[in-house]
């Protein structure tokens, strides 16, 4: 299906051979039975929905996936990322993770007091509080377990995390392919 505006168009905007070869493809479509058009953008939207929902449900290539035992691409494309979760992961994440699965609550604290702050689970502190930009890599270490789900913050002020199922699964696996 090709699709053309019904939009007025200032004629001086215009090259006036490629008006006319697209006034040719334009005729050729007609002619095909491919076209339509559309007057705003809201239109052009509603028509392009509707035409593609009847592509897909009309297509027997579809229709045969369907009806056989088709392979659900969902669960396929999280078990690849919940695996590649662990190559993701810096080495200050992957230190970090260990020690929370080892901690008996799963607890990791990010405090920050009047001289620095600290990062620690396990009764170890990882962020030397003198030393910046040893304090970034592990503030990154624990936004990376964030944001891959592995910890949740706890409370409101961003110090109390714990860990998650999947923290603990990629925590387990960490441990043994270092074992």
């Amino acid at each position: 299906m090709v699709y053309f505006s019904t939009a007025p168009v200032a004629p001086q905007s215009l090259d006036p051979t490629q008006y006319a070869a697209l006034e040719e493809f334009k005729r050729w479509c007609f002619g095909q039975g491919l076209v339509e058009s559309y007057d705003n953008i809201s239109d052009f939207s509603e028509k392009f929905r509707r035409h593609l929902q009847m592509k897909v449900r009309d297509n027997s290539e579809l229709a045969k996936c369907a009806s056989q035992e088709a392979v659900d691409f969902i669960q396929v494309y999280s078990s690849a990322q919940d695996v590649a979760v662990d190559e993701r992961l810096s080495d200050e994440a992957r230190r970090l993770l260990i020690e929370a699965a080892k901690d008996k609550s799963g607890t990791v604290m990010h405090v920050r007091y009047l001289n620095g702050q600290a990062i620690q689970t396990n009764g170890i502190n990882f962020a030397d509080s003198k030393d910046r930009r040893s304090i970034a890599r592990w503030e990154a270490a624990l936004e990376q377990l964030k944001s891959e789900e592995l910890i949740v913050e706890r409370g409101y002020k961003g110090e109390v995390f714990e860990m998650t199922a999947k923290g603990y699964e990629v925590a387990d696996k960490l441990s043994h392919t270092a074992s």
